[in-house]
């Protein structure tokens, strides 16, 4: 969100070591302010919404003030510390005014252990109340025959290399039922098979087969699980909608449209479930699908932005800003996570979280592995030590993106039909277009710009964004 971000820029623009810029009681009264309401931010998240917009434009002015200083000295025009000390008077005040408020405020809060985010902890599920009921009632309740769970959701690493022979080795490996002189590899197929099959029987169990992305994948080992009618159960995680039909077989004049309908998910686990909810009362015509299929934003789009709200609104503050700056990336393209982070650091939206032990690179792996956890964010590649090398967003999660900053001032992502003269007070801006040349902003600092075809004569012009960082 733009006041955190804004407030983290501060306190690095009025920071102590900026000393021989800024050796004045008024900095140092800004600079305690700042990190007062930066702590407030972090303890209290769900408590700050009524100053956000205040707290976001006061800290503008600010920084507008100390780096429209800061550049004219460094072009030697030496400016008059006194008239900048007398524009910052009257923003001191006000941002001294908003810190009382909070302080007014905050004795009032229950601790932060005890309120209604804190107790829900980071490994919380929100929204899924009811499915998370439902799935218990089927995993631990009647009937006590076998039964086979799926859920429809989304996994971090995807295979579809997928052999029954591997299948089986890997639930022998689990049971232990390997013994220490001989290796999985040694044994035949219908041994492996006896053995996982002896080894489960009379005995209740509950066996999770992740990311299936096929059908046959079930009718391949279905053998090897015993029905003892003892309440065992097993729970299929897929991305594909063909392989939960209610009747476990896809009507074959359906299963290509069923498969574009999944794609056009693009994994992400909300617009599956909505979606299934709209072809399950739908008569299984290819017609009636095709047509779903052409239309699959509209339809699950307005609900959807109500929950992809839901799921910002529930971000931490040290997460929006990194999540709000991937949407202004361009549509549909992996974004390096190397250039991400260096961005973030650049932009000054990291900031130790746990008392400086680890480096900033290091805080952006959490932050990304935080976004994907969160469904936020899809990883497109990892690297040979399992770190996220690329990722991208959904469509869907990108059009919240871009109206989430647009609507907290922000990033502006232009869309072609953007005046310049209306972008005169933005302060970051993306855009991607055959010429630049008529982009300008006295207030930008940073600018992302993509597939620019006269790069080479606007990057001459930047000299004329005298507040510029990125």
């Amino acid at each position: 969100m733009a006041a955190y971000a804004a407030l983290l820029s501060l306190a690095r623009s009025t920071h102590p070591n900026n000393e021989s810029l800024f050796s004045s009681d008024i900095i140092r009264s800004i600079h305690d302010y700042v990190n007062f309401l930066i702590l407030f931010f972090q303890q209290f998240p769900h408590k700050v919404n009524r100053w956000e917009t205040r707290i976001r434009d006061v800290a503008y002015k600010i920084e507008d003030i100390l780096e429209t200083f800061m550049w004219q000295r460094i072009q030697s025009h030496q400016p008059s510390r006194v008239k900048m000390d007398d524009q910052l008077k009257n923003v001191t005040e006000e941002i001294g005014l908003i810190a009382g408020e909070v302080m007014e405020e905050r004795p009032a809060y229950k601790p932060a252990s005890s309120s209604r985010l804190a107790a829900a902890g980071n490994d919380s599920v929100i929204g899924l109340r009811e499915d998370i009921l439902a799935i218990h009632r089927r995993l631990c309740g009647a009937p006590s025959g076998l039964q086979v769970i799926p859920i429809v959701w989304e996994w971090v690493v995807v295979s579809q290399d997928y052999s029954p022979h591997r299948f089986r080795k890997v639930l022998l490996d689990s049971f232990k039922l390997v013994e220490k002189q001989m290796s999985g590899d040694e044994i035949g197929e219908s041994e492996i098979a006896l053995k996982v099959f002896q080894y489960l029987k009379r005995r209740r169990y509950l066996v999770v087969i992740d990311d299936v992305w096929d059908k046959r994948v079930w009718d391949d080992i279905r053998c090897i699980f015993p029905d003892d009618n003892n309440g065992s159960r097993i729970m299929l995680t897929t991305r594909q909608l063909d392989v939960v039909f209610p009747d476990s077989l896809c009507p074959p004049q359906l299963e290509n449209v069923g498969k574009e309908i999944a794609r056009r998910c693009a994994g992400l686990p909300l617009a599956v479930v909505l979606l299934a909810g709209v072809l399950s009362p739908v008569d299984k015509i290819r017609a009636s699908w095709e047509k779903i299929a052409k239309n699959v934003n509209p339809i699950i789009g307005q609900e959807l932005e109500e929950i992809l709200s839901l799921s910002y609104t529930y971000l931490p503050h040290h997460l929006r800003s990194c999540f709000l700056y991937v949407g202004g990336f361009l549509h549909d393209v992996n974004i390096r996570t190397s250039r991400l982070v260096r961005l973030w650091i650049a932009e000054g939206f990291l900031k130790h979280q746990n008392g400086g032990s680890k480096s900033l690179e290091d805080e952006a792996e959490e932050y990304f592995e935080d976004l994907v956890k969160r469904n936020l964010v899809m990883v497109t590649s990892r690297k040979s030590d399992g770190k996220i090398k690329s990722c991208s967003l959904h469509d869907m999660v990108r059009d919240m993106c871009i109206k989430k900053a647009r609507d907290e001032d922000f990033i502006h992502v232009m869309d072609g039909r953007d005046l310049p003269q209306g972008l005169m007070s933005e302060r970051r801006i993306s855009f991607s277009r055959s010429d630049a040349d008529d982009i300008l902003g006295p207030t930008f600092r940073t600018i992302l710009c993509f597939q620019i075809q006269k790069f080479s004569s606007w990057l001459a012009e930047l000299g004329s964004y005298k507040l510029l960082r990125v």
